[in-house]
């Protein structure tokens, strides 16, 4: 999200991802309640809480999105799922766990169909 400051003093929030104005009134409380803060720093984001191995963490593939522990990018998993068509061996491939795999997968499934 990207917050603009209108000449009308109303805010504005941007999603970037999707480029759509969104209302602060709504996305806020879930916003802020996906974001972890160390020393009041916003250090990482949980997108979406029914996949809580995905994370965004600018630390890790320049922002995009990531599986935690591995920090290996949900598209490069999720892409390796749909040309080898297996759960187990992209895990090995990758040295991560089937439900990280899994949760990419999913986490992607939900991009693309939004």
């Amino acid at each position: 999200m990207l917050e603009f400051a209108a000449d009308d003093e109303e805010r504005k929030l941007l999603d970037i991802m999707t480029d759509e104005w969104a209302f602060p009134s709504v996305v806020e409380p879930s916003l802020f309640d996906s974001v972890v803060y160390e020393h009041d720093l916003a250090v990482r984001m949980v997108p979406f809480h029914e996949f809580p191995n995905v994370i965004i963490d600018p630390k890790y593939a320049m922002g995009r999105p990531v599986v935690d522990r591995a920090f290996i990018p949900t598209e490069t998993l999720a892409a390796a799922y749909l040309a080898e068509g297996d759960l187990n061996e992209v895990a090995s491939w990758y040295e991560t766990d089937i439900a990280r795999v899994s949760q990419a997968i999913a986490f992607e499934t939900r991009l693309a169909a939004a």
